[in-house]
């Protein structure tokens, strides 16, 4: 019986090694398919938005609000009492007096006296309260809402049946089909119908970036 010497072991493994690697090398491994955002174990962003805005998404005129309704003030207040309450450097500045009641949360590059907290960085304050069970509500201006919008589990709106053609600030364009709709109220004001809808977003992950 021929018995190999260890050369001619030695020779025989590389082969197979090699015609191993060739035989390998040709079937593809399917790679798992990532999202353009990660997972969440639920929708886990307890963010809302809150405003009053027009048949346009008018929101309002040189910082002031275009809408003065005095039931969508009284909902607005008893809405955000006892939460965080997000806004711009504007918003704040157009604020007679903080918000009592309320924490005061102000978007901003520069530190000032007055608010309760000041954020720089917005996707690390994202982070940081994406598990949070607490609802923070973001109450403007425009360009906080659309930066906010893709995280917004609700949205509390007024909904006024007028325009304001000399309205400078508007609400971002949001897709209404991928929320469901709860009529809170209808009502009448100085001649404004309106209609108070909370939307809650069907979808567990963030949609694309809003028009505006």
């Amino acid at each position: 019986m021929y018995i190999p010497d260890d050369t001619e072991r030695f020779a025989r493994r590389a082969v197979l090694s090699a015609v191993l690697r060739m035989t390998f090398s040709k079937i593809q491994v399917p790679l798992p398919k990532t999202d353009s955002h990660p997972k969440s174990k639920e929708f886990q962003h307890m963010f809302s938005i809150i405003s009053a805005i027009g048949k346009n998404n008018e929101l309002g005129k040189n910082n002031q609000l275009v809408f003065h309704i005095k039931d969508d003030m009284k909902f607005f207040r008893n809405t955000t009492m006892g939460h965080k309450i997000i806004m711009g450097h504007k918003t704040w500045d157009s604020l007679p007096s903080k918000l009592k009641g309320r924490e005061n949360i102000v978007i901003s590059r520069h530190d000032f006296e007055g608010p309760d907290l000041i954020i720089h960085d917005i996707t690390k304050f994202i982070a940081e309260h994406e598990s949070t069970p607490e609802e923070i509500f973001i109450i403007g201006g425009g360009t906080v809402y659309y930066q906010f919008l893709p995280y917004a589990k609700h949205i509390y709106l007024t909904e006024v049946d007028a325009s304001a053609p000399d309205a400078t600030t508007f609400f971002p364009e949001f897709d209404k089909s991928n929320y469901t709709q709860e009529l809170i109220k209808k009502g009448t004001e100085n001649g404004l119908n309106y209609t108070i809808t909370k939307y809650t977003k069907l979808t567990k992950e963030p949609n694309e970036r809003p028009s505006i």
